[in-house]
């Protein structure tokens, strides 16, 4: 891809109407997808997977056909599924994959914005939406990056960010004491360090977990 672009790793929990997670429980791995890009007469597309089990048990989805290892599936366009959602942003799903119910899949953004809208759609129809990795793919160069999920934060706390970034609080040496920032924000300094200190704690969640 020409010019600077982003890589997202996704892993979902639980997504809904997911044929192929489905295809992966109980205790089953879906290794390989393959998929039609235009729907048949009936408005279906159909998915190929390569299936392997830790178990003697059968496949959970109920597929239409299978032969040498391959499960082949249809499912409706417009159902909603993780995959359509990631492509809605012009964003073509480059890998698929699924153990024991957890779908996992990768994607080329054109910019963070683009993924930040990716992920918000699918919180809204998936549950246990996480990135497992993220980065820019630039011309020679890869730069890793960490997704901050701001919906992880309330109002108050991003106000207190921002507050004392603009008025210099983590500058060194510091242009803002707590007080000032405090009084900037209407708020007492012991207020001004609880909400900043929970604010620091989940910007260290992400950046350490990531």
């Amino acid at each position: 891809m020409v010019g600077e672009t982003v890589y997202v790793e996704l892993k979902i929990s639980n997504p809904s109407t997911c044929q192929v997670a489905a295809a992966s429980e109980p205790n089953a791995t879906v290794t390989r997808v393959s998929r039609t890009m235009l729907p048949n007469d009936d408005g279906h597309v159909t998915e190929e997977l390569e299936v392997e089990q830790s178990s003697g048990d059968e496949v959970a989805a109920a597929p239409v056909h299978r032969s040498n290892g391959v499960f082949r599936l249809q499912r409706p366009v417009g159902q909603g599924c993780a995959c359509e959602l990631v492509e809605r942003y012009d964003c073509p799903v480059r890998s698929i994959h699924a153990d024991d119910g957890e779908l996992s899949l990768s994607f080329y953004a054109e910019e963070l914005r683009t993924v930040r809208q990716v992920v918000t759609d699918l919180k809204e129809s998936c549950d246990g939406v996480h990135i497992q990795r993220l980065y820019h793919a630039d011309e020679g160069e890869t730069r890793d990056l960490v997704y901050v999920d701001r919906d992880q934060f309330t109002d108050r706390q991003r106000e207190v960010l921002r507050t004392a970034h603009k008025m210099g609080y983590f500058a060194y040496p510091k242009e803002a004491n707590a007080c000032e920032v405090a009084a900037a924000l209407g708020i007492t300094s012991t207020t001004f360090a609880e909400h900043l200190s929970n604010a620091q704690a989940k910007l260290l969640d992400h950046l350490l977990d990531q």
